[in-house]
């Protein structure tokens, strides 16, 4: 897995609700808002297996009807292309693109 340099969501095909963040060699970071608990945690589950089929899991946590999440590949110190995946497959999960 190589490192990759960001340059702007919409030239990566990402929403452009996700913020890159310079820490730990590039963060991606997004909050998802949903109606309730069940559909925050029902978004959380299918995106636990969509983590487990990449080997790629997120740092995020749940409040309510809100999920924040934060992307970065800590093995390569920065972004890399499984964060990318990632953050498009929740785009199209959450219907909140």
């Amino acid at each position: 897995m190589r490192r990759i340099q960001w340059s702007g969501a919409e030239a990566a095909g990402v929403s452009d609700q996700w913020i890159f963040i310079d820490e730990h060699g590039g963060t991606l970071q997004r909050t998802f808002r949903f109606d309730d608990f069940e559909k925050a945690f029902g978004f959380m589950t299918k995106m636990a297996e969509v983590s487990e089929e990449l080997d790629h899991h997120p740092d995020w946590r749940n409040s309510y009807g809100r999920v924040d999440v934060m992307l970065n590949s800590h093995d390569i110190g920065g972004l890399s292309e499984k964060d990318i995946v990632w953050a498009k497959k929740a785009d199209a999960l959450s219907g909140k693109a």
